[in-house]
């Protein structure tokens, strides 16, 4: 759907629509560096680490999520707020300790508008990969990138992977109360995080391009493509 044709079909919200397309036109080349999204969390939130006992740790948001900050979106300076979900990310191995702890996670991080993974789709991230951090440390760190193919996927509502063959994430953990430990069945075991800088992480991908329709983002998503115009704009001009 072209610019033109979308702002027909949408009237009245000509100001935000006419920003969106700013977007669309500017931005439908792959993006030239490759950070896709940069967050930290926004205000008190806590990550929950379970070891069930039987060689299994899952790790959950509060319900609804954590309110995080974006900083970087598609590339472009950002500054808008975010709700991050875990959605079953669990352990998948037994975990190891020789000073440093590791074990196979696999699951899926959910960034959105809305509460507990709904509204707008700014970035989901499913991975299979390693937690890791010093035993007996306070902070934890998710480490993913593919290739292989499958070790880490991303859709969005705003961003398009599908010419993307090089994808990586890191998200971070903090204030793990009590510290980074390895139990008696060879889990993770179990912790909180505190603190608002609890989490906070990067996304990265090659050969992104962004390409919404944006009738059917609504009111969040159009802001964030607003504020996206204007970063673009700006970084435009300076180049100049």
């Amino acid at each position: 759907m072209t610019c033109l044709s979308t702002r027909a079909a949408i009237g009245g919200r000509g100001f935000a629509l006419s920003i969106a397309c700013l977007v669309l036109v500017g931005l439908a080349s792959p993006v030239d560096a490759d950070t896709v999204l940069n967050f930290g969390q926004s205000i008190p939130g806590q990550v929950t680490a379970t070891d069930n006992g039987a060689g299994m740790t899952t790790m959950t948001t509060p319900a609804g999520g954590i309110l995080v900050t974006v900083t970087t979106y598609g590339n472009a300076p950002a500054s808008f707020t975010a709700f991050e979900t875990f959605v079953g990310v669990h352990s998948t191995g037994a975990a190891t300790d020789v000073g440093v702890v590791q074990q196979k996670f696999a699951g899926t991080f959910k960034f959105t508008s809305g509460p507990g993974g709904t509204g707008v789709n700014f970035l989901t991230a499913t991975f299979v990969d390693v937690v890791f951090g010093v035993s007996g440390g306070t902070q934890a760190t998710f480490n993913a990138s593919t290739p292989p193919p499958g070790n880490v996927v991303f859709t969005s509502d705003i961003l398009n992977f599908s010419a993307s063959t090089s994808r990586s994430l890191s998200l971070g953990l903090s204030g793990l109360t009590p510290p980074l430990s390895v139990s008696a069945d060879n889990s993770i075991s179990s912790f909180v995080t505190s603190g608002n800088g609890a989490t906070a992480g990067n996304f990265f991908a090659d050969h992104v391009t962004f390409t919404p329709e944006p009738a059917t983002l609504g009111s969040a998503g159009l802001a964030v493509l607003a504020s996206l115009a204007y970063a673009w704009r700006r970084r435009c001009s300076v180049k100049a």
